[in-house]
């Protein structure tokens, strides 16, 4: 997850705590079975198809040129920065690893990659706004930004997320990681998804933000491509691959179905204070949901 600060140009710096002793790994089946992500990836059998027919679009940093080789024509890697063309972000990026992520969890998903943050966590309004606008245009169903901070909200943003979600896409946001009650920008917009993090037990991570109709996802010792960390963009990036298995089970669905089984189907978690509340993505319910829709 990234801070905003305002000053004369809204910044995003990196905030993610990386494990130094832990290193990443690039096996998709390592990521796909690390025990971090088990509360709420816990389909009894990921389906064949995970993810088919499904365009995600991630909103991160850049993305490095291994991982994009690797994937070849399933990934598609762009740049909306003023002044920097260039999707490649080489060494360890946020961008590097919910990529990975992704592309673990939702085996046959197409991959939007659009960098709208710099190799220091650098990034603006504008450069938010038009990550959402071509995440639009490539046509993502399910669009993750794993960018944001503070509370204010951004008129320019705010029209650019109603957009994609009047085009049918799911616009998910990381909660933000002020401790605070209330999700940060720009998971604050009215419709999008915010998704806060707890931990391997399900207890809410210190630091996520919460309250309203936030839901949660692991976000602690997270295990991708580049290292071990924790942060509530890598939550709301579990969650996205999520509802892009899901998505692909029943494609004529709409995104508001979608979302529906999911929040209808949480389980509980345990909050900072000890009490227990249905919050916590369970993609197993989740899918049976889905799955009664059917018939």
């Amino acid at each position: 997850m990234k801070f905003m600060r305002n000053t004369l140009l809204l910044i995003i710096a990196l905030s993610v705590t990386a494990l130094a002793d832990q290193e990443g790994s690039n096996n998709p089946d390592t990521i796909r079975q690390q025990s971090a992500i088990a509360s709420s990836y816990n389909f009894d059998a990921v389906p064949d198809n995970a993810g088919k027919d499904i365009t995600v679009a991630i909103i991160s940093q850049g993305v490095s040129s291994a991982l994009k080789d690797r994937l070849g024509d399933r990934l598609t890697a762009v740049s909306v920065q003023a002044g920097d063309s260039d999707p490649i972000l080489e060494g360890d990026s946020l961008g590097t690893n919910a990529v990975s992520l992704v592309a673990a969890l939702a085996p046959h998903a197409k991959l939007v990659l659009i960098k709208a943050a710099d190799k220091d966590g650098h990034s603006s309004v504008d450069d938010i706004k038009n990550g959402v606008i071509r995440a639009t245009e490539q046509d993502a169903k399910i669009i993750i930004i794993t960018l944001g901070g503070g509370f204010d909200t951004y008129p320019a943003v705010d029209a650019a997320v109603n957009a994609a979600m009047k085009k049918g896409a799911i616009v998910m946001a990381a909660s933000g990681q002020e401790g605070e009650q209330k999700p940060g920008f720009p998971a604050n917009i009215v419709g999008v998804i915010a998704v806060g993090a707890v931990d391997s037990d399900g207890k809410m991570a210190s630091y996520s933000n919460y309250g309203g109709k936030t839901i949660f996802a692991p976000g602690v010792d997270i295990l991708s491509e580049g290292n071990n960390a924790s942060g509530t963009s890598y939550s709301v990036t579990i969650a996205g691959a999520i509802l892009s298995v899901l998505w692909s089970q029943n494609p004529s669905l709409s995104g508001q179905q979608i979302v529906d089984a999911v929040t209808g189907s949480t389980k509980a978690m345990i909050n900072t204070d000890g009490t227990s509340e249905n919050k916590l993505i369970d993609a197993k319910a989740a899918l049976e949901a889905i799955q009664k829709l059917q018939k």
